[in-house]
């Protein structure tokens, strides 16, 4: 399984999509649904970091552009 900080933002996506499609099957048993949700965890906050510094650099580039 890749690590993932070695994703990216749209693989980690894709795999979270995976990973509920997997969760919804009626037979997801207990022990693979508890590594699904643990790895899901580890994709959303890698997610969310991403995501937030993007909207930091973002931010940052727009107020070189256009200080207040």
């Amino acid at each position: 399984m890749t690590p993932v900080n070695e994703l990216t933002y749209n693989q980690a996506i894709d795999e979270l999509q995976n990973i509920v499609e997997q969760m919804q099957d009626p037979k997801c048993d207990v022990d693979n649904l508890t590594a699904l949700t643990r790895r899901a965890a580890e994709l959303i906050a890698e997610c969310h970091r991403r995501l937030t510094a993007a909207d930091n650099d973002v931010r940052t580039i727009l107020t070189s552009i256009n200080p207040q």
